[in-house]
């Protein structure tokens, strides 16, 4: 794959609309962030959303515009130990991504010490390598799948019907930049390439004109919003 999605596609969404989703989660911030999960539901391999691909929107939200940029909210592939960020308001606020490769750089990181993220383990060997991780941390010697299913629901996670697991972590889901040829993600929000320094020097800007020292977010499905 050596471009995720068509890059002159930009995703739209009317101040009004934009306005009524974050006033019905009494966001009142002068500026915020909205991240549509699936907002091209046709870009990837399914009809819905896809992981690895572009096929998601954020948008800048102030008083005057609303401003979309092509995104990602998905890890770029459901599988262990990657995450997804679950709907929800969030909060974050500017800081330094450090990718695994290469220099750190301005982008936001989350604000607070807990999100819901859903993650994938199904063998008993995902199960444990779900464990080692510092911000789960049950250890990688239970001696059974249904073992570790019992410790995250007594720790207060959620097994779901589908076997995958909705769990409350001190996870780093910072929001950077992505990449050309992969959407670049564990479990963080990704912006493309090519509309990452316009998005950053925005949202910089605009909490420095405002005064604003973090910045909603609200992640919504594609289904709760009328374009």
């Amino acid at each position: 794959m050596t471009d995720p999605v068509a890059v002159d596609r930009t995703p739209a969404l009317g101040l009004p609309e934009a306005t009524a989703l974050l006033a019905a989660r009494a966001v009142a911030a002068e500026v915020a962030l909205i991240g549509v999960r699936g907002f091209f539901g046709a870009l990837g391999p399914s009809p819905g959303n896809d992981p690895g691909v572009y096929d998601d929107a954020v948008f800048l939200v102030t008083s005057e515009a609303c401003r979309g940029f092509l995104f990602n909210t998905d890890p770029t592939r459901f599988e262990p130990p990657n995450v997804t960020l679950k709907t929800g308001l969030w909060r974050y606020r500017p800081g330094r991504h450090a990718p695994e490769r290469g220099e750190a750089y301005d982008a936001l990181v989350q604000s607070g010490s807990v999100v819901w993220v859903t993650a994938y383990p199904r063998s008993l060997d995902d199960y444990r390598l779900f464990g080692r991780l510092p911000n789960v941390a049950l250890g990688a010697d239970l001696a059974s799948v249904d073992a570790y299913r019992d410790a995250l629901r007594q720790r207060g996670g959620r097994v779901l019907e589908n076997e995958s697991i909705e769990w409350p972590m001190q996870a780093h889901i910072n929001i950077h930049r992505g990449g050309s040829e992969d959407t670049g993600s564990k479990g963080c929000q990704t912006v493309h390439p090519s509309m990452w320094d316009d998005f950053i020097g925005s949202v910089y800007g605009e909490l420095r004109t405002l005064g604003q020292a973090e910045i909603p977010y609200l992640l919504v499905e594609a289904r709760d919003v009328t374009s």
